[in-house]
């Protein structure tokens, strides 16, 4: 564990996939079994289950680009973070688990309904991800602001996305599948703004939001210089005092490739020109940014500076392949990696997997669970 239990909450589906297995242990039989006795059935959703049903040939089939034959049909093993198959139809069906006590009684009901995230998940403010129990949102912020409760859970494999949307309180449970690249979350959110608007349960949301006025970055904003982690790879952030500037730069295999100027303001943040902002701060002895995704004080621990480590020796590593082994059940994807070292962070090795450049501290001239190409 990266923390102590209960204190940061961070998206994985590797916690998913440890529910799969707790479940299996005590209920004694399999998940798929389990999901069909105490869930399928009681609710009647007659066309969901795990993988796809044998012999049904009413799957919607995804095709490459303006390819005339489909894709083979994609199989998910890892159950609990996916690998589930539905239709709109049943997830909206599903989203009634509220209002029955089929499957969950009321005290169930209650804490299925209630935000589970850790009490330091962001250093300040409200996390983005504020979670539940599977929710992705438990409420999502910008419905809740405006009084309208709303439980939300996307889901996402190589080829399928969805979205779903539940209101406990308005009986309105809301599903979007694609078969596809697509963003099933913006088709939601357009159509629950338009049944709020039409059964006037809310009013729209104001747009008019005035942006903060520039300002001078404070000197001391120059400790969190240097070389960051993130979803999106290696990232080098510097601080231009005379423009009032940040850059983000991520490395692109042969160098740190400028992708970002922001510009900082009167509230602390540096912005981008979407609106988008971001700020600095520290998380226990680490220093981290925060992304805002729009003006309020909800955002989420996306950047975490690499602390200056004593140097090792990297030759061991660089420039070699390594592929998985003992690959099992609940693994989903496998990738081959490259590891390289890069003389600005010698105390690390980059890993490479085909998308992105991922710094890693060495502990012992091993790396578990891959198996050296030479």
């Amino acid at each position: 564990l990266m923390n102590d239990p209960g204190k940061i909450s961070v998206y994985c589906n590797d916690g998913f996939t440890l529910a799969e297995a707790v479940i299996e242990h005590v209920s004694g039989i399999s998940y798929p079994d389990f999901l069909e006795k105490e869930i399928f059935r009681k609710m009647g959703l007659d066309n969901t289950s795990a993988y796809f049903k044998a012999g049904n040939k009413n799957i919607a089939r995804v095709y490459e680009k303006d390819g005339i034959s489909p894709l083979p049909v994609e199989y998910v093993y890892v159950l609990g973070s996916g690998g589930i198959s539905s239709t709109a139809i049943d997830l909206c069906k599903y989203g009634e688990i509220f209002q029955s006590e089929t499957v969950l009684n009321q005290a169930m009901v209650r804490e299925y309904a209630k935000a589970q995230y850790g009490p330091e998940t962001v250093p300040v403010g409200a996390p983005l991800f504020n979670v539940g129990l599977g929710w992705d949102y438990a409420p999502v912020h910008k419905f809740e602001d405006r009084g309208v409760n709303v439980f939300a859970k996307n889901g996402g494999t190589v080829q399928f996305r969805s979205q779903l949307y539940v209101l406990p309180e308005e009986h309105i449970n809301i599903a979007v599948i694609f078969a596809g690249a697509g963003n099933p979350t913006a088709v939601t959110d357009a159509i629950l703004e338009a049944l709020l608007e039409e059964k006037g349960i809310a009013e729209k949301s104001s747009t008019n939001i005035i942006p903060p006025e520039d300002a001078k970055i404070p000197y001391n904003l120059r400790e969190y210089e240097g070389f960051y982690s993130s979803d999106n790879g290696l990232m080098k952030a510097e601080i231009l005092m005379d423009e009032n500037k940040m850059t983000f730069s991520y490395y692109n295999g042969n160098e740190f490739k400028p992708a970002n100027i922001l510009t900082y303001k009167g509230n602390g943040r540096f912005y981008r020109q979407d609106g988008v902002s971001f700020a600095f701060a520290k998380h226990d002895d680490k220093k981290v940014i925060i992304v805002y995704p729009d003006s309020s004080d909800v955002g989420f621990v996306s950047f975490e500076k690499l602390n200056d480590l004593k140097q090792v020796d990297t030759s061991a590593f660089s420039g070699k392949v390594w592929v998985p082994r003992n690959f099992g059940q609940y693994d989903f994807l496998a990738k081959m990696i490259q590891v390289l070292a890069i003389p600005e962070i010698p105390e690390y090795v980059v890993v490479y997997d085909g998308a992105t450049y991922t710094p890693l501290a060495l502990t012992a001239h091993q790396i578990h669970g891959y198996l050296l190409i030479i």
